[in-house]
C-alpha cells in the first residue's frame, strides 16, 4: 500500500492520509472538503478564483452570504448550484466585475514569518583560503565546534568551480571519533550548532550576480504557491521555496514591493528591479563577516581548494 498525503479540493491544505494499492498521482480524489472549510461552507459559499477553469486556481477565495449570491450572477442556474453545492468558481473578469477585493491573500505577512528578523551577530572564523576577483579578495574560512557529542568542522565563504563566477558557499562535516558521520548542506546542524552564520546562510549558492536560478524558480515557485502552475506542492512549501530563493527580506522594501505584485509578469518585474539592492545586501553580509578585502600587495589568485583530510580535522 502506499500512503498519499491528501488535499482538501476547495482550498489545497493538507487534510490528511490515505493508502492506495498504487500512488493514484493526485492529493486530491474528492470533492469532500477539509474542516476548516466545511466550518465555512456551514455558514456561507465560497466563491474560489480561478484561471480558464478550477485547474488553474490562483490562490484567491472569499466567503458570501447566501442572500448575496443572487446579486452576484445573472444566472439563475449559476444561482442554483452555487447554493447547492456551496462554491463556485470564477475568473478574473468576474472577480472585476464584482468588484472583489483582488488582493484576498496577504502574501506579504506569510512571507514575513519564514524570515528570521533578527540575525545573531556574525562569527569570524580562521581563514583557509581566498581567490581574487575584480580586486577584491574574497576569503573562505573555517570554524569548527562541538556538536550533539562530535565535532562540526564548517567551511564558509567564497568558492567558485573552474571558471565561472565566485559564488557562496556553507558546508560542513559532523565527525564522531575520526569518521566523517555526515557531509555537505547540513544547514540544520549548521543553524544550531552556529548561530551565528545564519544571515550568510540564506546565501548559500548565490553568485557575485544573483542567487543561483533567481529569477526562473523564483516566478516557478510562486506560480505554484499561487496555484497556477501544472505542478502541484504544499503551499506553504511552495512559499517557503519561494522566499528562500528570492533571499525575501534582504530588501528592506521586500515587506512593501511584495503587497503589489500579483500577475507573473509583475513579479518578473519586481525580481528583476531588485536584483541591485539584493546584491548591495549580499556584499554588505560578505564584509560582515570578513569575506571580503580590496586586494593587497602580494595577493595572487587562487584556486579555492576543499580542504585535505588532515584539514578537515582541524
Amino acid at each position: 500500500m502506499t500512503p498519499v498525503l491528501m488535499k482538501c479540493f476547495y482550498c489545497g491544505n493538507e487534510c490528511g492520509v490515505a493508502l492506495f494499492s498504487k500512488d493514484p498521482g493526485c492529493g486530491c480524489i474528492d470533492q469532500r472538503p477539509c474542516k476548516a472549510c466545511e466550518e465555512i461552507m456551514a455558514k456561507y459559499v465560497l466563491l474560489i478564483g480561478c484561471a480558464g477553469g478550477p485547474e488553474a486556481r490562483t490562490g484567491q477565495m472569499w466567503a458570501v452570504q447566501d442572500t448575496d449570491v443572487p446579486q452576484l450572477f445573472s444566472d439563475q442556474a449559476a444561482v442554483e448550484a452555487a447554493l447547492r453545492h456551496r462554491c463556485a468558481f470564477i475568473d478574473a473578469a468576474a472577480v472585476e466585475a464584482l468588484k472583489l477585493p483582488a488582493k484576498q491573500v496577504d502574501v506579504s505577512e506569510k512571507i514575513e514569518n519564514l524570515v528570521v528578523p533578527d540575525y545573531p551577530a556574525p562569527i569570524e572564523g580562521e581563514e583557509r583560503s581566498h581567490l581574487v576577483w575584480q580586486d577584491k579578495r574574497l576569503c573562505r574560512r573555517h570554524v569548527s565546534v562541538a556538536y550533539n557529542g562530535n565535532t562540526l568542522n564548517v567551511r564558509y565563504g567564497w568558492t567558485r568551480f573552474g571558471e565561472q563566477d565566485p559564488y557562496i558557499s556553507v558546508v560542513a562535516d559532523e565527525v564522531e571519533n575520526g569518521v566523517v558521520v555526515q557531509s555537505g548542506a547540513i544547514h540544520d546542524a549548521v543553524a544550531e550548532a552556529v548561530p551565528g552564520l545564519l544571515r550568510l546562510l540564506r546565501w548559500h549558492l548565490c553568485s557575485v550576480t544573483e542567487p543561483m536560478h533567481y529569477t526562473a524558480d523564483g516566478l516557478y515557485w510562486w506560480q505554484v504557491f499561487r496555484k497556477r502552475s501544472k505542478w502541484k506542492a504544499d503551499e506553504r512549501q511552495a512559499l517557503k521555496h519561494f522566499a528562500s530563493t528570492i533571499v525575501f527580506g534582504a530588501c528592506e522594501d521586500d515587506a512593501e514591493r511584495i503587497r503589489e505584485v500579483e500577475t507573473d509578469e509583475e513579479v518578473r518585474h519586481w525580481l528583476e528591479t531588485r536584483r541591485p539592492n539584493l546584491m548591495q545586501a549580499l556584499w554588505a553580509d560578505s564584509q560582515a563577516y570578513h569575506l571580503d578585502t580590496v586586494k593587497e600587495d602580494g595577493d595572487d589568485p587562487t584556486t579555492d581548494q576543499e580542504p585535505d583530510e588532515a584539514q578537515r580535522k582541524m
